[in-house]
C-alpha cells in the first residue's frame, strides 16, 4: 500500500503524474521518501515511466530510477524561461506517445507550483486545453484542496505566455530592447509614511542594473521612474523593487516580463 501524495490527472493525461521532491534521510519524513517513490513506480509502472526535475537548487541519484531522469531546471518562486518551456513540453509528449503504458512523473520540490506551471503547459501543448485559464483552474483543483495550484503570479503568466504560442503557432524568439522608464500604478501597500524603494534588474539570473534609492511620498497613486541610464535588455527579465526603510532591505514587488517580438 502506498500513501504518497502524487497526483494523477484523470481523464485528461491518465499517464501524467505531479509530485514532490523524492527526499532522503531526515527530508524524507515529511516529502515523499526517494525509497518509496522507487517502490511505487516500480510496482505501478516497471519500465514505463520517466523523471522530470525542475529543481535547480538540487537532484538525487538518479540510479534508484535507472537513469530515466530528465532535468528542466528553474529557481523556486520563479518561472522558467520561455525557451525550456518547449522543450520540455516536446520531451514529455515523445516519451508519453512512445508507449501508451508510459508515464512521466513531473516534480519541483513541494510538487506545486513550478511543477504546476510546466504541466499546464503541457496541457495547453498536447491541446487538452486551448486556454491558459482553464489549465490552470483545473490543475488547481485536481493537485490542492483549496484550488490554489499555480499562485505566483510571474509563473501564471508564463502559462499564458505559452498558451499564446500554442494557439498562434508562434516559436518564440528573444528580441532585444531598452528600458527607459518604469511605471507603477497602483503602488504596493506600505506601512509608515515616506517609502524609498530600490529598483534591481536581471536578465535571467544575472543582474544588470541596480538603482540607488528612490523617495514616494505616502498616498502617491503612482510613481514614475525615468531611468538616468538605458538599459539593453533581452528575453526573460526580473524587475525587483526593495523598500529600504532605514538600515534594512526589504523586497516589496517582483515582476517577471520577457521580450515580445513586435509584429
Amino acid at each position: 500500500m502506498f500513501a504518497l501524495p502524487l497526483l494523477l490527472i484523470p481523464d485528461i493525461q491518465k499517464n501524467l503524474i505531479a509530485m514532490g521532491f523524492p527526499a532522503e534521510k531526515l527530508e524524507g519524513v515529511y516529502r515523499n521518501h526517494i525509497d518509496d517513490v522507487v517502490k511505487f513506480l516500480e510496482a505501478k509502472h516497471k519500465g514505463h515511466y520517466k523523471i522530470y526535475n525542475l529543481c535547480s537548487e538540487r537532484s538525487y541519484d538518479v540510479s534508484k530510477f535507472q537513469q530515466r531522469v530528465a532535468t528542466y531546471p528553474f529557481d523556486d518562486h520563479n518561472p522558467p524561461k520561455m525557451e525550456l518551456i518547449s522543450p520540455f513540453c516536446r520531451d514529455v509528449h515523445a516519451w508519453l506517445s512512445e508507449d501508451k503504458k508510459n508515464v512521466a512523473a513531473v516534480h519541483c520540490k513541494a510538487g506545486k507550483g513550478r511543477t504546476g506551471v510546466m504541466v499546464c503547459c503541457y496541457m495547453l501543448h498536447s491541446k487538452e486545453f486551448l486556454i491558459a485559464s482553464e489549465a490552470l483552474n483545473y490543475y488547481g483543483q485536481m493537485r490542492t484542496h483549496d484550488r490554489k495550484g499555480v499562485t505566483i503570479p510571474s509563473q501564471r503568466r508564463y502559462v499564458e505566455y505559452y498558451s499564446t504560442l500554442v494557439q498562434e503557432q508562434l516559436e518564440y524568439h528573444p528580441v532585444s530592447l531598452i528600458i527607459q522608464e518604469i511605471h507603477l500604478e497602483p503602488l504596493p501597500t506600505f506601512n509608515g509614511g515616506q517609502v524609498s524603494l530600490q529598483l534591481v534588474i536581471s536578465e535571467a539570473s544575472k543582474r544588470v542594473f541596480s538603482s540607488g534609492v528612490y523617495e514616494i511620498k505616502k498616498g502617491s497613486p503612482n510613481f514614475q521612474i525615468r531611468l538616468d541610464q538605458y538599459i539593453p535588455i533581452q528575453g526573460d527579465i526580473k524587475i525587483e523593487f526593495f523598500n529600504k526603510p532605514k538600515m534594512m532591505i526589504r523586497k516589496a514587488l517582483r515582476e517577471w516580463r520577457r521580450g515580445k517580438d513586435e509584429e
